[in-house]
């Protein structure tokens, strides 16, 4: 029997030709009759040093061709300190979900080559639109805790900073075939062109992924590519790079009741836990969003260093569903007349308060609820442009920045089908239309001071602007232009006696816009936005009920790089949020597995993690390795919240632990690399 919700278990069949470069010919020992031509020197502002003042994991190209099979970033990501996930499907291919701290991905800020992947309206983070990502990176780093300000937008739980393309110094090539359990196939192509006259380098990789996932219905069509084109010409460095890919995955989101979990719905508990309650065929989700980004650097001097960033998305893309006994409403659908009262089921006519159908003078009933085969299409645009610039000094060094993003988007919902639908209705029938659009702005500064070879001090201070424009609500006509502005500082000190060693502990503020969504539903036919004043006379809600979420962190973390040991301790003051309560479906009356969410007044949280790995190669010739890691527990003291704003007489929130994460975890792993790769691991959850 195969065990519920284990990782892929493959075995892979890498083929891989590498060319190595011609090598070159001495150099004459006089330069001065010839411009020598040397590589730009490459500084990044986005991800963290060799002395970072946050808690910090690496993962470089070996690390992630070591863990990637081809699942979603973050499960790839999981075993990281602080970090959980998990995926719909439950083999950890289509749609995934990242935590870091117990923050949920739409509190963590995701960059790929230093441009913020989240969407600007949700915050969330849609990983399946970019499968098998981790094949063509070559780093990822994540950071915990509140993110620093070069970073422009406010990181509450932690960052994933992704930089891909990797642009190798030697020629190669790899195919990469690979497959598994329930029906998971993968393919990937790639090729690099190592340094080719003209200072120009080039990158390519495309991957296709296949599977039907470890739930019924729950399988997903998947492939992408990433191109990148670099060329050097003296003190400039120019790259285009381009990824994206179109996917397609059959929705698998709702849980299941704890009854199936334990296999009492038809006795086999492996039937039960791979149920999926969308059992329409048709319920897909397609979408493609392809990305373009041109990065400038510029180093006149070594100590001086200029980077700046163009990008754009165009993300295009609907999803089919069928609901049961919804109410003709929700969908402006007029209700109607009948006389048959058999033909339908009894609850989907008006009734009365003893359950007995309503009739009118001729007798006819009133048919109020329908069966319904919906279409939800979105279409997300978005450009920008991400100015740095970094100018080192005796003492340390001074780095400078901005963002500026714009976003443009059109959401629209139409009723495709429907059991029955009132006479007339067109096909299809339209329910909601409305085009949302988002800016983001922002500055920053940040001053690395070296008091000493040992100490230094970091200080950040950013300026951030947001604002939310709705315009051309179709149906409901709403409107409004709602802005926040924001100062995040952040004070870190750093201790570095000797290369192995370090420690640091920082304080950071950070506040951040609520949802679009947190502020008004416009897919809900009849929703008021949670405003507090409208204007009578240009219909223009304002003073918005729902205020941002703000959060101090204290960071205290240390590194022993020799022994592979990495201690980190924080503690985070969360204040006015909306927060997951750990209601199950059952409890809360609300659909399988979707959980309450409530306005916190304030929250905190206790974080401590331990982490060490020793590596050990067997004596005599290169052979197996055997490498153990284990990790202390990252603990939680609750999710305690302090009570809710007031609102609508409900009680307040106190002691309650938040939903979707786990309250304590261990892991441990064991791995032996023989010459033919094939691998193994076990984790274990609490």
């Amino acid at each position: 029997m195969k065990p519920p919700l284990s990782p892929l278990l493959a075995l892979t069949l890498g083929v891989a030709c590498v060319t190595s470069a011609h090598a070159a010919a001495p150099a004459p020992t006089d330069t001065l009759g010839r411009v020598v031509e040397m590589p730009p020197v490459e500084v990044s502002t986005v991800r963290a040093g060799t002395r970072p003042v946050v808690a910090v994991s690496t993962l470089d190209r070996a690390a992630l061709r070591a863990v990637n099979w081809g699942q979603d970033t973050p499960m790839a990501l999981a075993a990281l300190p602080g970090v959980f996930a998990y995926s719909d499907a439950g083999n950890g291919i289509g749609y995934s979900y990242l935590t870091v701290r117990g923050f949920p991905q739409r509190r963590i800020a995701v960059l790929v080559n230093g441009v913020p992947l989240n969407d600007p309206q949700s915050h969330e983070v849609y990983w399946i639109d970019h499968p098998d990502l981790l094949s063509a990176t070559s780093e990822v780093q994540v950071q915990r805790g509140v993110g620093p300000a070069l970073y422009g937008s406010a990181a509450i739980g932690g960052t994933v900073s992704i930089e891909t393309g990797p642009l190798l110094e030697a020629p190669h090539a790899a195919v990469v075939m690979g497959g598994g359990s329930y029906g998971t196939r993968r393919l990937v192509l790639e090729g690099g062109s190592g340094p080719l006259a003209g200072g120009w380098r080039l990158y390519g990789r495309y991957a296709r992924i296949e599977t039907d996932g470890y739930r019924e219905q729950s399988w997903s069509r998947l492939w992408s590519y990433v191109f990148a084109a670099e060329r050097r010409f003296g003190s400039h460095a120019l790259r285009a790079q381009l990824y994206g890919g179109p996917e397609e995955t059959h929705l698998s989101y709702l849980a299941l009741p704890p009854a199936a979990l334990r296999g009492e719905v038809t006795g086999d508990v492996e039937r039960d836990r791979r149920a999926n309650p969308l059992t329409y065929e048709g319920e897909r989700d397609r979408f493609f969003e392809p990305h373009y980004q041109l990065v400038h650097r510029w180093t006149p001097r070594p100590d001086v260093a200029f980077t700046q960033t163009l990008f754009a998305f165009d993300g295009r893309g609907f999803y089919d569903e069928r609901r049961t006994n919804r109410a003709l409403a929700d969908y402006r659908l007029p209700q109607w007349l009948t006389t048959d009262t058999t033909f339908l089921p009894r609850d989907r006519y008006l009734q009365d308060a003893n359950g007995a159908i309503v009739l009118d003078a001729q007798g006819r009933a009133t048919v109020v609820r329908f069966d319904v085969t919906r279409r939800r299409e979105v279409v997300n645009r978005q450009w920008g442009w991400l100015p740095r610039a970094r100018f080192e000094h005796a003492r340390g060094a001074l780095t400078v920045g901005g963002e500026l993003r714009a976003h443009d988007g059109r959401h629209t919902g139409a009723v495709l089908a429907g059991d029955p639908l009132p006479s007339g209705t067109p096909d299809p029938w339209a329910y909601y239309d409305y085009h949302p659009r988002v800016l983001n702005a922002s500055l920053y500064a940040r001053e690395e001071w070296d008091l000493s070879p040992r100490w230094r001090v970091t200080a950040d201070l950013a300026w951030r602007h947001a604002r939310y424009s709705m315009r051309d609500d179709r149906f409901d006509g709403v409107r409004f232009d709602q802005g926040w502005n924001f100062g995040l500082p952040r004070v870190a000190v750093s201790w570095q006696p000797e290369p192995r060693l370090q420690a640091f502990a920082s304080w950071a503020w950070a506040s951040r816009e609520p949802a679009f969504r947190d502020l008004y539903d416009a897919e809900g036919p009849g929703s008021v936005p949670l405003f507090g004043t409208r204007d009578p006379v240009t219909g223009v809600w304002s003073d918005p009920l729902v205020r941002p979420e703000r959060v101090h962190d204290w960071e205290l973390g240390g590194t022993w790089r020799d022994g592979g040991l990495t201690l980190s301790a924080a503690r985070l003051g969360v204040g006015r949020h909306v927060a997951r309560r750990g209601a199950h479906a059952e409890r809360a009356r609300l659909p399988h597995g979707l959980p309450r969410r409530a306005r916190v007044r304030r929250s905190l949280r206790h974080r401590s993690g331990l982490r060490g790995a020793r590596q050990r190669r067997a004596l005599g010739p290169p052979g197996p390795r055997v490498r153990g890691a284990r990790r202390a527990p990252a603990r939680e003291r609750g999710h305690r919240g302090g009570g809710r704003q007031p609102h609508a007489g409900r009680p307040p929130l106190r002691g309650v632990r938040g939903a979707l994460r786990p309250h304590a975890r261990r892991r441990g792993a064991l791995r032996r690399q023989p010459a033919l790769g094939l691998t193994g691991h076990a984790r274990q959850h609490r």
